[in-house]
């Protein structure tokens, strides 16, 4: 799931693959270049449903410029880890190995 912080929405959303493994670690590369996210799991483009399309680049419109203006990124993106549908089983989640590059 992608989600805006500020206003908060979800702006996009997928379905973990078939095939997917919880018990194993796996390689997550995420690009954020403005406003669009791509994102690689084990390998493959991951392929998002953002307003009805499938999309491999998800838009995030900077829609906290307003009007009316509700803050500023200063080109922030992050990772979360969670479970929001199942909220008493949060937690277990790792990472390893974290890169952040420019």
């Amino acid at each position: 799931m992608v989600k805006r912080l500020n206003p908060k929405a979800t702006v996009a959303f997928t379905e973990a693959p078939a095939a997917f493994d919880s018990t194993v670690f796996h390689t997550l590369e995420m690009t954020a270049r403005g406003p669009e996210l791509q994102v690689i799991l084990d390998g493959k483009l991951v392929t998002f449903d953002q307003a009805g399309s499938s999309v491999t680049t998800v838009s995030i419109l900077p829609t906290w410029l307003g009007p009316p203006v509700k803050g500023a990124n200063n080109g922030t993106a992050g990772i979360a880890f969670g479970s929001e549908n199942n909220r008493s089983s949060i937690g277990g989640q790792r990472a390893r190995n974290l890169i952040i590059t420019q």
